[in-house]
Parts: C-alpha cells; sequence; structure tokens
C-alpha cells in the first residue's frame, strides 16, 4: 500500500511541479502524454490478444472501446482547460483515488459484495471516503488557485470524489476484461518505451494511474458543454 501511494503522491508532485515552473501549455503536454501512454497500453494488450484463443479474451472490445473512448475525450477536454482547472482535475481524481484505496486496505471491513468480481478489495469506507476526500481536495484547491466558484465548478466539487471512484471501478473492469493486472509490463519489452514505463511497473501502469484522472477530465468537459 505503501509504495502506492508513494506513486500517487510523486506523480501529483510531478505535475504541480509542472505547474509552478512552466505554462499551462507544458502542464497540457504532460497530461496528454501520459494519456497517451495509457492509450498505448491498451491498444497493444489487444494486440497481444489477437494473438490468443483463450475464452476469457473471446469479448475485450467493449473494454477497449470504452477506454479509448475516455481517453481520447480526456485529452480533448484537456486542450480547453486553463491550467488552474487541470490543477483541480488532477489533484482531486489522484488524492480521491490513493484515499480510497488507503482507507480501504486500514479500516474496510464491509466490503462491496456486488462489485466482488470487478474488485474484490472495494469496501464502503474506502468508497465514502474517496467521495468525501474529493470534495474537500477540489474545493481547497480552489481556494488555492483562485478558480471561482461558478455552477460549474459546484458541479464538479460535488461529483469529482464519486467519478474518480467510478473511473477506478471501470479501469479494473477494463484491465479484468482485456486479462491483465499490471499494463505497466506491456510495454516494456519496447526500448523507446523503458524509461517512461519503469516507474509505472508494479503500480498498475499508466492506466492504473489515471483511469480516475480520465473520466474526471470527460466529466469536466461534459460541464463545460453544460455550464
Amino acid at each position: 500500500m505503501r509504495n502506492r501511494v508513494i506513486t500517487a503522491l510523486f506523480i501529483i508532485g510531478i505535475f504541480l511541479l509542472g505547474y509552478f515552473a512552466f505554462d499551462g501549455t507544458a502542464l497540457k503536454f504532460l497530461l496528454i502524454f501520459c494519456l497517451l501512454i495509457a492509450f498505448m497500453e491498451i491498444d497493444y494488450t489487444m494486440d497481444l490478444l489477437t494473438l490468443t484463443l483463450e475464452p476469457r479474451h473471446c469479448h475485450p472490445h467493449f473494454a477497449f472501446c470504452y477506454q479509448s473512448a475516455i481517453l481520447m475525450i480526456a485529452g480533448f477536454t484537456t486542450l480547453f482547460m486553463s491550467r488552474e482547472e487541470i490543477a483541480l482535475v488532477l489533484c482531486t481524481s489522484m488524492l480521491a483515488d490513493v484515499s480510497a484505496f488507503a482507507v480501504g486496505s486500514l479500516i474496510g471491513r464491509h466490503k462491496v459484495k456486488f462489485l466482488a468480481k470487478i474488485s474484490a478489495s472495494k469496501s464502503y469506507e474506502g468508497f465514502a471516503s474517496g467521495i468525501l476526500i474529493g470534495i474537500i481536495t477540489a474545493y481547497l484547491v480552489c481556494v488555492l488557485t483562485g478558480i471561482p466558484i461558478t455552477p460549474r465548478i459546484v458541479a464538479y466539487i460535488a461529483l469529482g470524489g464519486l467519478t474518480a471512484a467510478i473511473g477506478d471501478l471501470l479501469g479494473s473492469a477494463t484491465k479484468r476484461q482485456l486479462g491483465v493486472k499490471d499494463s505497466g509490463v506491456l510495454l516494456a519489452n519496447f526500448h523507446m518505451f523503458k524509461l517512461v514505463e519503469a516507474p509505472m511497473r508494479g503500480h498498475g501502469g499508466y492506466l492504473d494511474r489515471f483511469d480516475s484522472v480520465s473520466l474526471g477530465l470527460a466529466l469536466y468537459g461534459l460541464l463545460m458543454l453544460i455550464f
């Protein structure tokens, strides 16, 4: 658990460094690059599945199409977001995700039984903490970065933590349907990806680290259309 928490905080730290050290364009490039690596992970998975006839891999296309669509929508939404809005979604999604995992691992006593086939470790305590931490984090980021509290922001504050939890579940379902546990090892055989893949091996890969973020970005894009 400690390694996963440290990894999530390290990623947040890298993006916050980009936030303070560079302008919004550099931050957008960094986020889109990470989303692109996550997309390449699942694309490479599909390429591998075309070479196998294992029964559990007979219908992976829905998972592939869902995750690919979310990642593309997330990348497109990023282009129209300000630096402060990117920080809002990143911090909210990642801290909600890691807090749900940490609380669920430490004090999660009541497992969500109907989600056992997707992720047997999910608990109601972790789920509730992720939503609560998401709300608190989103509000604090708005205060610290000076984001005005508009109807769009209010809606994101209310839904950001819940979206992170759903994104994590859908990411787990995607990997289960594709038959992989750690997508971070998929591109390890390619020399050009070794440097960017190495930090994510053993932590689920970019797909696992950015499943909550990508759905959070998709939600924010939807809110941009509504408000």
